[in-house]
């Protein structure tokens, strides 16, 4: 009777192993088929790229239910081609050629990624190695790993003090060169740096000042400015660019927590952490928008929910709290990133309600609905928060209109469809072939719908902690890849690189487990013999990048550091000398040179960068010079941007001095005639 009973219980795991294959492998592929239809067949401009992708995800998650529905009421076993063994030497054959067949098609995503628009062009030092000799290194590197990897065992999971110390050091080492590797204390160095820099910095410059948003000062990328402006009052609006440098450190820090929370051999952390540097490494200008901008919080999340996790703190209400503030503030900080941080924190508890609660208990409703409820009262608190700062500054109360997008406010003086066509990165159409997109989202997937299966309620024993945090890390991913669609430009993608590297390696300890406690020659373990390979070999490329990046870009990392330094003190002081303090002054650069200077702009605007996407805003910036009986500092690039303002200025001022700014941007002082 118990032998009848556990060959039952055996039958049936190996029976739910087969139909969960089958939902995930249909789920993932109706999503690929989904993107590829819709890309193919819908007309140009008809739908975004972010509507296609929303549709295939609602069409993937019906799929999904439907696929799950049928496999519990028909009759799916594979387990005798899954899990019936095979003699050594087909199997060793099997994994060779999973391993070939994945290695193949990485190798072609990996061609068809610097097709993309804006990709570099032989720019790193790979891709001005000849296609033959890269093939060569990469081998030789992967026997070299692998060969010391026999002889030391360095995958093994071991929870030594020593291979505590180890990642510790290397968690300093990329804390370091991240936090070095992107100081731009010269954010005027270059014309891209000047002109993105001020698109960041100008919403930061006016509510440090306490100017409140309104249709004339908007915030482009969300109403970080408000946070930032308390932390700058503390040590200095001048440091803008160290207070950058060290967020982007803490931003690293996180991840770094992400990967030792989750991922149990020391060497695959180490791969995965210097990995994940990947992004940090290849910084030569200052781009806020994108690092740390729109990927600090989420990894903030992302550690916190791990932490707690990892603790078993997630159910404690003090930590709850703690949750909700957070995401407060992450809406607060950017809209898009906020959202997204929401949807992985909802994502994290409705996994765990899934795995205690079946579908017939109406407590899995009312949890599940609750912790969507909660995820909306954060976005009412940071909507009141902002709002209350706006009426304290002698603003008013935003509208959820223009708090949602602030580009698109209900004054109809916002030309918002002017300025999206002024953007050409915008309307790039979204690739759908073998695209790295494409993988990346497979990965996502993967992880949610696998944690979703093995929740209580849909038939499993329940996820371990570290897949629920897994997937929620994977909702952290898919929230930021609207971002991408709406933009699927080469630098784009690089906002789910933290992510997506944590969780390549997660998938990768995963296999390591799997080919662990597998047992004979199925074709099973022989994918995942091939799997296993093929991440690690992956992550040690990566990682293998990140330092070869490193020693192409950060060479000489402080000198290059002081020199900018010496180049923007040089300009500070010869403007110090020739212009009055607190001129007005317009232009994009502005803010950030009267930071240096300690000077507050009688002018406090949305920067002209976005100026385009405001009439309001350009036409303000003309009456303001209309009326100005005060000498003015203005930027060259304004007269490209207000109609008119070249022969305003020849009837009403004259001109003085001009200094250089970037590589051609010309700064000009003028007074009353």
């Amino acid at each position: 009777m118990t032998k009848d009973k556990t060959v039952t219980e055996s039958k049936t795991a190996n029976n739910s192993l087969s139909a969960n294959l089958i939902v995930l492998g249909s789920t993932i592929t109706t999503f690929i088929l989904s993107m590829c239809v819709l890309l193919s067949l819908i007309p140009a401009g008809m739908l975004s790229n972010v509507m296609i992708f929303i549709i295939s995800g609602i069409v993937s998650a019906v799929a999904f239910f439907c696929f799950y529905f049928l496999t519990r009421t028909a009759v799916f076993n594979f387990d005798d081609l899954l899990l019936k063994s095979r003699n050594p030497s087909g199997h060793a054959l099997l994994s060779v050629t999973f391993f070939a067949v994945g290695a193949a098609i990485l190798i072609d995503m990996y061609q068809r990624l610097y097709t993309m628009q804006g990709a570099p062009v032989e720019k790193y030092y790979w891709q001005q190695m000849p296609a033959f000799l890269l093939l060569l290194c990469i081998v030789f590197a992967s026997i070299v790993f692998l060969m010391l990897q026999h002889r030391f065992g360095w995958l093994a999971a071991n929870g030594s003090k020593k291979s505590f110390i180890v990642y510790g050091v290397a968690v300093g080492i990329v804390f370091l060169l991240t936090v070095l590797g992107n100081y731009f204390p010269n954010n005027g160095m270059d014309n891209y740096s000047l002109y993105h820099t001020d698109a960041y910095f100008n919403n930061v410059y006016n509510a440090y000042y306490g100017t409140p948003y309104s249709e004339i000062n908007f915030g482009t990328y969300g109403h970080y400015g408000i946070l930032l402006s308390y932390i700058l009052k503390i040590v200095g609006l001048s440091h803008f660019p160290e207070v950058m440098a060290l967020l982007t450190g803490v931003l690293a820090l996180c991840a770094a927590y992400c990967i030792y929370g989750l991922i149990k051999s020391p060497c695959l952390r180490i791969l995965t952490l210097f990995a994940t540097y990947h992004m940090a490494s290849k910084q030569v200008h200052p781009y806020y928008q994108g690092l740390p901008h729109r990927m600090l919080f989420p990894m903030l999340i992302a550690c916190y929910l791990v932490w707690g996790s990892k603790n078993k703190k997630t159910d404690k209400y003090f930590y709850k709290i703690i949750l909700f503030v957070l995401l407060a503030l992450a809406l607060q900080w950017n809209i898009e990133a906020g959202v997204a941080c929401v949807l992985a924190a909802a994502a994290f508890y409705i996994l765990k309600v899934f795995s205690k609660r079946s579908f017939q208990d109406g407590r899995l409703y009312i949890e599940s609905f609750g912790y969507c409820g909660a995820g909306v009262l954060a976005f009412l608190a940071s909507w009141g928060l902002t709002s209350f700062w706006n009426i304290l500054k002698g603003g008013e109360a935003l509208s959820l209109k223009y708090y949602l997008v602030p580009l698109l406010p209900l004054d109809k003086n916002i030309d918002f469809v002017k300025g999206l066509q002024a953007i050409e990165g915008l309307q790039i159409k979204l690739q759908g072939e073998n695209n790295a997109w494409l993988h990346v989202m497979i990965l996502f997937l993967v992880l949610l719908l696998a944690a979703l299966l093995k929740t209580y309620a849909m038939g499993g024993r329940g996820p371990s902690a570290h897949l629920t945090s897994a997937a929620a890390l994977a909702v952290l991913g898919i929230g930021a890849m609207p971002f991408f669609f709406n933009r699927p430009h080469y630098g784009g993608l690089l906002i789910i690189q933290y992510t997506g590297f944590i969780l390549l390696g997660y998938l990768a300890q995963c296999f390591l487990d799997w080919d662990k406690n597998a047992v004979g020659t199925s074709i099973l373990r022989a994918a995942i013999k091939a799997g296993k390979w093929l991440l690690i070999i992956l992550l040690l490329l990566l990682a293998l990048a990140s330092c070869l990046l490193t020693i192409q870009y950060r060479q000489n990392v402080f000198t290059e550091k002081t020199e900018e330094n010496k180049k923007l003190q040089a300009v500070v002081q010869e403007v110090r000398e020739n212009v009055p303090p607190n001129t007005l002054a317009l232009g994009n650069g502005m803010a950030f040179l009267y930071s240096q200077l300690g000077w507050e702009n009688p002018v406090q605007i949305a920067d002209l960068p976005a100026g385009y996407l405001s009439l309001k805003t350009e036409q303000t910036a003309y009456e303001i010079l209309k009326n100005a009986d005060a000498p003015i500092l203005i930027n060259s690039i304004t007269f490209t941007r207000i109609e008119n303002l070249d022969v305003l200025i020849e009837e009403k001022f004259e001109y003085v001095y001009s200094f250089i700014m970037g590589q051609d941007y010309e700064f000009s002082y003028y007074v009353p005639k």
